[in-house]
Formats: C-alpha cells, sequence, structure tokens
C-alpha cells in the first residue's frame, strides 16, 4: 500500500492505453479485497470534481446552454436561447447524454452506459417550462440564480434517477420526440420518462455545426468495408495506428457495438487484445478468439471445452474438421506448454482455416487491439489473413501504437482489401482528462 505511488510512475511511462487498464483493474481490486479500507481524500476528490464539472460545462456550452449553478457535484444548466421549444429541449437532452456517455462504455441498447471509473456515475433530469432568469451585471460575471418552481421540480426529479439514467419530465418527452426515443421511467409522477437512445449518431454534436466529432469518417470507412465484405464476400483488413490508445480503443468499442446492434444476427463478431511480451500467453487473443465463438466459458472443464469444439467443427461442415481438431484442442488447453513453440506455427494455421471456415458459414469481424504486442507468428497470420483466406466474408480490424510499423514497416502495404488509417489524437477527450484526474499529480523528481 505505501509502494502504489511508485507503481503509478512506472505505468504512467508505459503505453497510455496499458495503463489505463491496469490502474482500473488495480481499483477494482483493492476495492473488492479491502472493502472498508480504501477512501478517497479530500484532495482527490476536488480535483475530479473540478474535471467533472468543466466537462458539464464545455458540453453544455457545445449545445447552446449555460451554466448557471455548480454545487458539489449537482450542476444546474439552462437552455434559453431560441424559440422552438422541439429544439430547446433537443439539445438540453443531447446535453445530458453527452456528459453521461462521454464518461461510459457503451453496454448496448437494454441498459444505460457503464461508468468508465467504478464510483463515478452520471445522474441526469431535464425538466421543461418557463424560468426567470436574472440579468447579469455584466457579460463577463457569472449568471446569479434565484431558484424558482422549475428548479425545485427538477432536482426532485434527479432524487429518483438512478446511475447511468436520464429522466426527464412530460413536457420534455413530447418536445423531444423528434430527437430521441424515451421509455416509462415509472420512478416519479414528476419525471415518468427515461431516455432509450438518440435517434441518430450525433450525439455530440455540437450546436450549430455540422460534424459530429473527430472520428466519424474512420467509423464510416469501417462500416462501408463491412458493407463490401458482406456484399463481395471479400476478405478485408483496416489497421488503426494510433500512439496513445485511448481513442483508438474506444473506436474499436464504437464500431464493435454499431456492428453488433446494426447487424444482429447476420455477423458475428470476435475481440480481443494482445497482453504485453512476458506478462501472458503469446496465443492468448486466439485461443479466447475460439473460445467465444465456440461457446467456452472461462471456467468450463477441458473435456467440456474439447467437447464444445467437436461440436462446433462439426457444425461447420465435415471439411478437414478431424486434421483441425487436434491442434485447436492444444489451443484450448489450459496448460500453456501443451504449445511448443514448434507447434506454433501449425496451431495458428489450423486456427486461420477455422476462421476462414466460420466466414463462410456467417460473416465474421475480428477486433484486435494493442497488436504491437502480438509475437512474429501471429502477425504473420493476422497479416495474412487477407490474402489466404482472400474469398470468405471476413473483416480483420487491427488496433496498434506506432510500434507496429515499426516492427514491421511493410505491414499489410501493396495487398489488395487493405488499408491503414493513422488516427488524431482527441485533443481534450473528456474520458482522457477524468482518468488523469484520478492520477497523483507527479513531482520533478519521480518524473526524471
Amino acid at each position: 500500500r505505501q509502494r502504489s505511488a511508485a507503481h503509478l510512475i512506472t505505468l504512467i511511462q508505459g503505453s497510455g492505453r496499458a495503463r489505463t487498464r491496469l490502474l482500473m483493474e488495480f481499483q477494482r481490486r483493492v476495492e473488492e479485497g479491502h472493502r472498508g479500507h480504501v477512501r478517497v481524500l479530500a484532495e482527490d476528490r476536488d480535483r475530479v470534481l473540478d474535471v467533472l464539472t468543466q466537462i458539464a460545462r464545455e458540453k453544455t456550452e457545445l449545445h447552446g446552454g449555460r451554466v448557471t449553478s455548480v454545487l458539489g457535484s449537482t450542476v444546474l444548466a439552462v437552455f434559453a436561447d431560441g424559440t422552438d421549444p422541439a429544439d430547446i429541449a433537443e439539445r438540453a437532452v443531447r446535453t445530458a447524454a453527452a456528459v453521461r456517455d462521454s464518461l461510459s462504455v457503451p453496454t448496448g441498447t437494454l441498459t444505460p452506459p457503464q461508468a468508465a471509473v467504478r464510483g463515478l456515475t452520471v445522474h441526469a433530469a431535464v425538466a421543461s417550462g418557463e424560468a426567470r432568469l436574472p440579468r447579469r451585471p455584466c457579460a463577463d460575471s457569472p449568471s446569479p440564480w434565484g431558484g424558482g418552481r422549475l428548479v425545485d421540480t427538477c432536482r426532485t426529479m434527479l432524487d429518483h434517477v438512478q446511475a447511468g439514467e436520464i429522466h426527464v419530465c412530460d413536457e420534455t418527452r413530447r418536445h423531444g420526440e423528434r430527437a430521441a426515443a424515451f421509455r416509462r421511467a415509472c420512478a416519479s409522477a414528476l419525471a415518468p420518462w427515461e431516455l432509450h437512445a438518440l435517434h441518430d449518431e450525433a450525439a455530440d454534436q455540437p450546436w450549430g455545426r455540422a460534424d459530429a466529432g473527430v472520428h466519424v469518417s474512420e467509423l464510416e470507412l469501417m462500416q462501408h468495408t463491412l458493407l463490401h465484405t458482406r456484399q463481395r464476400s471479400a476478405a478485408h483488413l483496416i489497421t488503426l495506428i494510433q500512439g496513445s490508445g485511448r481513442a483508438r480503443t474506444r473506436l474499436l468499442m464504437e464500431f464493435q457495438r454499431r456492428v453488433e446492434e446494426g447487424h444482429r444476427g447476420h455477423v458475428r463478431v470476435l475481440a480481443g487484445t494482445v497482453p504485453p511480451p512476458r506478462t501472458g500467453d503469446p496465443l492468448a487473443v486466439p485461443a479466447e478468439i475460439l473460445a467465444a465463438y465456440c461457446g467456452i466459458e472461462p471456467d468450463t472443464s477441458e473435456a467440456h471445452a474439447t467437447a464444445r469444439l467437436r461440436a462446433t467443427l462439426d457444425g461447420l461442415g465435415p471439411a478437414d474438421g478431424a486434421d483441425l481438431y487436434a491442434p485447436l484442442a492444444r489451443l484450448l488447453s489450459p496448460c500453456p506448454t501443451t504449445v511448443t513453440a514448434a507447434g506454433t506455427g501449425e496451431v495458428l494455421r489450423a486456427w486461420g482455416k477455422f476462421l476462414a471456415r466460420a466466414a463462410r458459414k456467417q460473416p465474421l469481424v475480428l477486433i484486435w487491439d494493442d497488436l504491437q504486442h502480438a509475437d512474429d507468428a501471429l502477425l504473420d497470420v493476422v497479416e495474412r489473413l487477407t490474402q489466404t483466406h482472400a474469398g470468405v466474408p471476413l473483416l480483420n480490424v487491427v488496433g496498434a501504437d506506432s510500434g507496429l510499423p515499426d516492427r514491421r514497416p511493410g505491414w499489410a502495404t501493396a495487398h489488395p482489401r487493405t488499408v491503414t488509417l493513422s488516427l488524431s489524437p482527441e485533443a481534450g477527450d473528456a474520458l482522457d482528462r477524468l482518468l488523469e484526474s484520478l492520477l497523483p499529480p507527479l513531482r520533478e523528481s519521480e518524473v526524471a
């Protein structure tokens, strides 16, 4: 416990993506293993609240609103500009969604997004009506707020909102139906409706601007490539290169969410993150992908796992099934030593053939993150999948930092149906700033 700061210094100097994952996992283990002993220092709470307040203020102003009051962790904003009640309600609802989603991880269509950092959740309420806004003494002075019935209504609504939810009054729901879908909340007579989904993907679109985000064009290209993969039954490889990793990982997560929701039942999505060298089995992700496709849970016995593998191979057809079973069974073995260095090539070749057969039965999307950590044997297979199995609907999406092109200067070049995208960093990213606020400030001696 006394040395935890030293470990954090080491993580800060490493890859941004790996550091963030390890920090969050460490926080989870401390909270679960030392309940009653963990406390947040007052200075840390103030720093985090300051970042959260600034994020809320920026999102509000982005959609044409104005923060009028901040009390602790409660932020009050008004949207008074304009005469169209539907436009005002839409901007207020979009602001609430933008604040929540910028600090959350998507979980699906049936449940609210999950907090990206344990214990930091967003609760939002939107109420429509007339409010009296006192005039500011001068343009640069903060707006005074005198309270009123609308504020009391909104505050009462907020008492019934669960983590990650956005509740609205009946009037807001009526005015906002052109921009969002709502469902019954039944939590309060004042807030009978909950935001279910926005009608388009521009949840964080600035008020009065046409662009919807930094990486929208990349998402559109990835979705178009998937469409081409399905229509032409042709394998494709997309490589995303981005240094810090967070923006890249979130882009991969958003693409996975869109595929799963937009191609439900028609496309199979399998994803994994390659562990850093000497921290895990180099074949961990191929094994994870194979197990996920076969429906094998992590705690499944080896006998049940091999039975599931055999049933899956039989379901894909008789061709090569017997030849693939033995090496794939070794890949699923809980004892890594069963796959020797000499047998790695055989196992990966069998794994590639399995993916091709699976894609012939149902279009397949593979999503990799941190591929720069993969060993040469795995890199060879991933790069060549598009060429060795060109005639199957298989989309291979790879995320990596600059270490991948440094190791493989010719990665995926001069090959058909391949594209490499270099992602620009997202300046002022809300989640990045929140994560940074959770880290203790560095002293110059620690940096050196």
